[in-house]
């Protein structure tokens, strides 16, 4: 785990770009841990089914040539995470207003704001532990959302796939097009009937914390890799150090599941 710890480096390289919280490399490490081989198997699927979503909404379910389509879905699922990294915003500014326009006793507006505390625990599946889960969780998404994103604009030679001009407005809006965003937010936030056999989790940032964190390992081994050895000459971006790593671990590319 130390050893792990030590390649996923520092961010320190970066600047301003991306925020990499340890909580987002403790979750990546966590996964590294369940990988044996490089066969894509259960570890990497059954967080979907169990929470009722399509194999094909990832880029490692989908029969295609997925390493082709990998930009399609960073766009899908960062246009997710945004905008229920907004709903989260616009919750708390609407709790917030309704705790300045409270016009009753000290007393009552105690209570009022102790009930609204408890809501929001049981609303997230129990006490502080389990808020302060979802807080990381949060984070782990939000942050990886966001570095793939950068990645996609600032680095494109480092992930699978042909290099696509993100930077075309045109070209996003037509790759927004072709996204499941406005189901993928129903199904998560348990607007959608689930099949029989799914159970849905409780918490919708959980299953984005681990949606991202395959997202990225995924796409370590792909990428050019004399741009990948450019910028380990510079320290390093956080995939590049995914990518030596797995390479150690004679994994240059992942065998689809069968």
């Amino acid at each position: 785990r130390e050893v792990l710890w030590d390649l996923l480096g520092r961010d320190g390289n970066k600047g301003a770009a991306i925020r990499l919280y340890n909580d987002v490399k403790r979750s990546i490490i966590k996964f590294l841990e369940q990988i044996r081989t490089d066969t894509i198997d259960g570890n990497w699927f059954s967080f979907l089914t169990e929470n009722g979503l399509a194999l094909d909404e990832v880029p490692y379910g989908t029969k295609a040539r997925s390493e082709q389509l990998y930009a399609h879905f960073v766009v899908q699922w960062h246009s997710v995470t945004e905008r229920l990294a907004e709903h989260d915003k616009q919750e708390d500014a609407m709790r917030k207003e309704d705790r300045i326009g409270c016009k009753e006793t000290f007393a009552n507006c105690l209570k009022k704001a102790a009930a609204v505390a408890g809501f929001r625990k049981n609303e997230a599946g129990g006490g502080e532990g389990e808020v302060e889960e979802r807080e990381k969780n949060r984070r782990v998404a939000i942050a990886l959302s966001r570095y793939c994103a950068y990645l996609l604009v600032s680095a494109p030679d480092l992930l699978p796939g042909r290099l696509l001009p993100v930077q075309d407005a045109e070209t996003v809006r037509s790759m927004k097009a072709g996204c499941h965003v406005p189901d993928l937010i129903d199904q998560l936030l348990g607007r959608k009937d689930l099949p029989p056999d799914s159970r849905r989790c409780s918490d919708h940032w959980k299953v984005l914390a681990l949606v991202w964190v395959r997202m990225l390992v995924y796409a370590a081994p792909y990428g050019n890799a004399e741009a990948h050895m450019r910028h380990l000459s510079h320290g390093g971006e956080l995939i590049t150090h995914l990518w030596a790593l797995l390479y150690h671990l004679n994994i240059c590319a992942w065998k689809q599941f069968n």
